[in-house]
């Protein structure tokens, strides 16, 4: 039986994140309603985010999943009042763990992450400061506010790959020649064809926008799927 084909749910996560997160940004920086964004911290940035988390790992993204499942649960528990210091530390140093992934990934996703864990950071260290520094809570606001404008910009992008097969800026994967991505893996019976955020790039796109195709990195089966068979 022919394995049943599932759609991505990658740019559903990218906006649900980028979104939520711009907005509740904006509601710390300036007198927005709590009222108003609270329910879209809750359903939109949580529940929905929490379900393309569940949907990715169900299409076997480990890594994506556990980004949307986890960011999911972040604004859930935002929306029902968490926010202490430790709290914005330890989603800022889940988040570094991420961005070690991400630089097997794609520039967007590296750029994404690069300015989130600063993000989490300044909000968390603006809380250290004996009276609060609203000050460095702001710069970690503005921060969060760029990461989440980020995250909508590749979900467009996968959104516009998928309708016209045209790559935006910041969306091909990391170049081969990215000291990371010479890791030395693992063999494996059979190679997929790598997959960022919903896009799959067969073995052929990788080679063509510089990517490392699969089957070249040391140790890897020299001869990768085809695009059918991926």
């Amino acid at each position: 039986m022919a394995k049943r084909h599932t759609g991505t749910a990658g740019p559903l996560g990218l906006f649900a994140f980028g979104i939520t997160t711009t907005l509740m940004m904006l509601k710390g920086l300036y007198p927005i309603p709590g009222g108003v964004m609270l329910p879209l911290a809750y359903v939109f940035g949580g529940i929905v985010q929490l379900i393309a988390g569940i949907i990715e790992l169900y299409r076997e993204d480990v890594f994506h999943g556990t980004v949307f499942a986890s960011y999911g649960a972040f604004w859930i528990c935002v929306a029902n009042g968490a926010g202490s210091i430790i709290f914005f530390c330890g989603w800022g140093i889940l988040t570094f763990c991420f961005w070690i992934i991400s630089l097997r990934k794609n520039i967007g996703s590296v750029i994404l992450f690069t300015s989130l864990v600063p993000a989490f950071f300044l909000i968390a260290s603006g809380g250290f400061t004996t009276p609060t520094s609203p000050d460095v809570i702001n710069a970690g606001r503005w921060t969060a506010f760029v990461t989440g404008c980020i995250a909508m910009y590749l979900g467009f992008g996968t959104l516009i790959h998928e309708a016209y097969k045209i790559l935006l800026p910041g969306m091909a994967p990391m170049p081969a020649w990215f000291p990371i991505c010479c890791i030395r893996r693992p063999p494996r019976q059979q190679v997929k064809a790598k997959s960022i955020f919903g896009l799959r790039f067969t073995p052929s796109e990788q080679a063509y926008y510089g990517g490392s195709p699969a089957g070249s990195y040391p140790g890897s089966p020299t001869t990768p799927l085809s695009p059918a068979a991926a």
